[in-house]
């Protein structure tokens, strides 16, 4: 279990995190010349792509935990949880992920998930 919370974290870091950066979506947008309409089709392809990655390593577990991996958020919760405020700040729909989204739920009343998030850290600027 441990090797594959570990894939699925660095799945998110490696394969989708890049892809919400300004710096990315600046290049598609204005180097690329995608334009708004552009980028947002650009991020909403592939992070719809890394999302249903991800809910089909979720099927494969051999049993369904309240978490990725497991009876506790470990290190793949971690990392899933902000991938799917990301997608929702993109306004991706996220209708098609029963599994992730069953995991978001069972983190984001735990008293850390609440702590960790943006709205919650002293220099978060809204």
């Amino acid at each position: 279990m441990r090797a594959q919370a570990r894939s699925f974290a660095l799945f998110i870091a490696s394969e989708m995190h890049a892809v919400t950066v300004s710096r990315v979506r600046r290049f598609v947008t204005e180097t690329l010349g995608a334009g708004p309409a552009g980028e947002a089709a650009w991020i909403a392809h592939w992070t719809q792509e890394g999302l249903g990655r991800l809910e089909a390593m979720l099927a494969q577990r051999p049993d369904p935990f309240p978490f990725c991996y497991g009876e506790a958020p470990g290190w793949a919760d971690l990392h899933l949880v902000p991938a799917l405020r990301n997608a929702r700040r993109f306004d991706v729909s996220l209708d098609s992920y029963r599994r992730l989204l069953a995991v978001e739920s069972a983190c984001v009343g735990l008293p850390a998930f609440r702590a960790a998030r943006p709205e919650a850290q002293p220099d978060h600027a809204g």
